[in-house]
């Protein structure tokens, strides 16, 4: 169908576009960008408290019998 149509594959049309971007950024015909604009900081994923045992009391202390 896409040699009826005349029309590259997809593959081929993705190959073209990335080689004709890279021409434009080495040739600088790119304007550049803030990276502030464009990149986001990543965001923690876990918060990692460090606990011991000293941080923990006990409900119920017994005191201790004479």
């Amino acid at each position: 169908m896409l040699s009826k149509l005349e029309l590259r594959s997809l593959q081929d049309r993705r190959k073209k576009n990335r080689l004709t971007f890279l021409y434009k950024v080495v040739g600088w015909k790119v304007p550049a960008l803030p990276c502030h604009d464009i990149l986001t900081p990543a965001r923690n994923k876990r918060n990692v408290k460090l606990t011991s045992y000293n941080d923990y009391q006990a409900k119920h202390s017994r005191q201790p019998s004479d």
